[in-house]
């Protein structure tokens, strides 16, 4: 009986990933919640950044005063409430599920790169879209460097897409992973 389940973990896992040292794992259902709930707040995350620069592109480019304060206004309501709690989840839900499967949260360079853009995009969100956001409010008018950032979001935005998906076979050095 014991072979058996062990059997039927090996067939399970993909044969190309190593068996990384927790003793949890997601069941499948469960990882498929988990990454259910991780691709939508990443969506999320991408439609924010997708509308807050459409936004600001168009208050940019707008004479109307209060078009313009109308549209920065809606980029503030985006911002605070949503791309924080967003961006949690998905850091959350990306760790749950590195840990509860064989693909490890330091095996793989791909995982670790998301990691370091999601740490990225959440401090430049916290810290510089917000202050450029209010800014932008203030003054009536968003700058360059919050299109700038906002840009750099969905390009960020893409990459970790694609490393999702590709899921680049470099890994880290066993030294590293230890």
């Amino acid at each position: 009986m014991v072979n058996d389940h062990a059997r039927l973990a090996e067939l399970a896992m993909p044969q190309s990933l190593p068996r990384t040292r927790t003793s949890f794992r997601l069941a499948r259902a469960h990882r498929q919640v988990v990454l259910i709930v991780h691709v939508l707040a990443s969506v999320g995350l991408f439609g924010i950044a997708l509308t807050a620069l459409g936004f600001a592109t168009l208050a940019l480019r707008s004479d109307d005063t209060s078009m313009r304060q109308a549209l920065l206004r809606a980029i503030e309501l985006l911002d605070r409430p949503l791309l924080p709690i967003l961006a949690v989840v998905s850091v959350a839900s990306g760790v749950l599920l590195c840990l509860g499967t064989a693909w490890g949260l330091f095996t793989h360079v791909w995982i670790v790169t998301k990691q370091v853009i999601m740490a990225t995009l959440i401090v430049t969100g916290v810290f510089w879209i917000g202050e450029s956001a209010r800014q932008a409010l203030e003054v009536g008018t968003p700058s360059a460097v919050l299109l700038g950032l906002y840009a750099s979001h969905l390009a960020l935005l893409v990459t970790a897409t694609t490393l999702s998906i590709v899921k680049p076979k470099a890994q880290l050095k066993k030294e590293m992973t230890r």
